[in-house]
């Protein structure tokens, strides 16, 4: 496959003959994947590739939305066991990771309390692990492995007024 600078390449589980993309790891979020992450990269071309060529892709992206955390603490580990939302990857993906050759992009589609957020950072920078990981948050945090997103643009693009006669 010819890929562009401007080209970001998903890897998905499944992509359903008649629902489409179907969310990874965790039910729901399907939406998030394919409106809501490209109109964060607007000027990017997305390619959902079924996550089995992870192998053979260059530069992929794993997405995993989380709708919903009770436990922050649950979601990463500080140490090196796989005990975390790694241990849900599957094994052809998580290989192809440990090798540098892909992101896994977690989606936190839920705000967070600033205690969550100081011990997310503190464990993502701290663990080798994580060197590829990406966090896509709602809020703005100062370190290489998050970003953010806006929900209310996704919510407001997709707005719409039935009209009552």
């Amino acid at each position: 496959m010819i890929e562009s600078p401007k080209t970001i390449n998903l890897l998905i589980d499944e992509i359903h003959k008649e629902k489409g993309i179907i969310s990874n790891v965790v039910n729901g979020g399907s939406h998030i994947l394919t409106n809501t992450i490209p109109l964060l990269f607007k000027d990017y071309k997305f390619n959902y590739i079924p996550s089995y060529f992870a192998k053979e892709t260059k530069n992929w992206v794993y997405p995993v939305v989380i709708l919903n955390i009770t436990f922050i603490s649950l979601l990463l580990a500080s140490s090196s066991s796989r005990s975390d939302i790694l241990s849900l990857i599957p094994d052809n993906i998580y290989q192809e990771y440990t090798k540098n050759r892909g992101h896994i992009l977690l989606i936190i589609y839920e705000p967070l309390n600033n205690e969550d957020i100081k011990l997310l950072v503190k464990i993502v920078e701290t663990n080798y692990r994580y060197k590829n990981l990406l966090i896509m948050t709602m809020h703005y945090i100062n370190s290489t492995n998050f970003f953010m997103f806006n929900i209310s643009e996704h919510s407001l693009y997709n707005f719409k007024v039935d009209k009552e006669k």
